[in-house]
């Protein structure tokens, strides 16, 4: 029966295709598959609560008006199981379905107090899978049917904090939410902020009480899918913040989503595009980030760059980080993991090194500022032993010198240097 109605529903739904079945064979089908119909709710209803909502609408085009549809058919579903077995009968129906927690929304939709009593708050903290994501949806689905009235009356007075916290993450990230962690768990509110499940697409609330909250208890990560929504609501960027969140981030244990990276590029660029942005702050961050960066067309460690063409003794330092001095008579040791990672972030931000010293923010070439600039790190790398690497490495980047006032290919300046033996 399952097939068979699942079977027709496509062939209907799609028959202006040319693979479509005639209507009078899709009807033939339809009428054999309405004798093998099962009589109990359970059987029944089972093909309503899977994950593919698609295969289940039966018009193309309205795609809203589809799901409205199919959310009644699952509430009535749910309702004619209540009816039939009681409690019981549901929960156990949530297990055999492919998702529980299209039965928990439907449950939560049914107006009878006796249910909350009997779920609330016994299945608030549940080891298993299936009754998690049952409850979960009970909740959300109950909140969106009768909203804060039904959850402020609850009777909570013999509920833990950790069932009050887990009741608290199962409803909408919004300021209500985080206005009654701070009344129902007090001193304990914390244990809602470690948990909560954080999305800011939930709120047209302001987010910074709730980011100031995530820093305040450790979700760092979290704090960047706030900010990089608040870029894209074209809101104020909150520099600080954003600093904060991206130096706790890179040590942080908060398990990252599958857009974590995008939301971290994004939120350097916008902190690199923003004049107000502390310079040696933004080469931390960029440093940190640099295996992330070194890919990205939007966000390139620019202030890196920079810091490499105009601070001579900060060429020298990562110079150091890469290659042994020729006055080093250590042979065979190898340096120990971090010592390892530096190096290989070093070596990263000189291979894609392209901003020759003395150029500036706006392209123009001041050839006395790259004389300065090259003295002192020849100066500076002769000391430690690293002289001729640093040449090597000031040769590649003089590619990029921008070409001379009266079109020479490139910037006289530059030309004794290059010529000298």
């Amino acid at each position: 029966w399952k097939k068979l109605t699942e079977f027709a529903n496509k062939h209907r739904r799609f028959s202006d295709a040319k693979w479509a079945l005639p209507e009078d064979v899709v009807t033939t089908i339809e009428n054999a598959a309405e004798k093998l119909k099962p009589v109990t709710p359970v059987n029944l209803h089972k093909r309503l609560f899977s994950n593919r909502d698609f295969d289940l609408y039966e018009e193309k085009g309205n795609w809203k008006e589809e799901h409205k549809k199919l959310a009644q058919k699952r509430n009535k579903a749910i309702q004619e199981i209540l009816n039939s077995g009681g409690l019981d009968a549901v929960i156990n129906f949530s297990k055999e379905v492919e998702s529980p927690s299209h039965v928990g929304a439907a449950l939560g939709s049914i107006d009878k107090p006796e249910i909350d009593q009997q779920l609330l708050p016994n299945y608030l903290l549940s080891n298993d899978e299936i009754e998690e994501r049952y409850i979960e949806n009970f909740v959300w689905g109950r909140f969106h049917s009768k909203s804060w009235g039904w959850a402020d009356r609850l009777d909570k007075s013999t509920w833990t904090k950790e069932q009050i916290c887990q009741f608290l993450v199962y409803l909408p990230f919004v300021s209500a939410t985080w206005e009654r962690a701070g009344q129902w768990l007090n001193s304990d509110e914390g244990l809602y902020w470690k948990s909560a499940n954080v999305n800011p697409y939930q709120t047209e609330d302001d987010l910074i009480p709730a980011i100031d909250k995530l820093l305040e208890f450790g979700r760092p990560v979290s704090v960047i899918d706030c900010l990089y929504y608040r870029i894209h609501e074209k809101l104020p960027l909150d520099i600080e913040r954003s600093i904060t969140a991206l130096t706790q981030a890179v040590s942080s244990d908060e398990e990252k989503n599958s857009f974590g990276f995008t939301h971290v590029t994004d939120l350097i660029a916008a902190l690199q595009k923003d004049p107000a942005t502390p310079i040696e702050e933004m080469c931390h961050i960029e440093w940190k980030y640099l295996p992330l960066l070194k890919h990205n067309t939007g966000a390139r460690p620019k202030f890196l760059y920079k810091k490499l063409s105009s601070d001579p003794e900060f060429f020298c330092e990562i110079i150091s980080f890469i290659y042994r001095s020729k006055d080093d008579q250590i042979e065979g040791v190898d340096p120990d993991d971090d010592k390892k990672a530096i190096a290989t972030n070093a070596w990263h931000l000189l291979y894609d090194w392209e901003r020759t010293p003395g150029v500036q923010d706006d392209g123009i070439f001041i050839g006395e500022q790259f004389v300065q600039w090259f003295s002192d790190a020849k100066e500076l790398c002769e000391k430690v032993g690293r002289l001729d690497i640093a040449l090597t490495e000031i040769g590649k980047v003089l590619i990029y010198t921008p070409e001379d006032p009266d079109g020479f290919w490139i910037n006289k300046t530059v030309l004794p240097i290059i010529n000298d033996r």
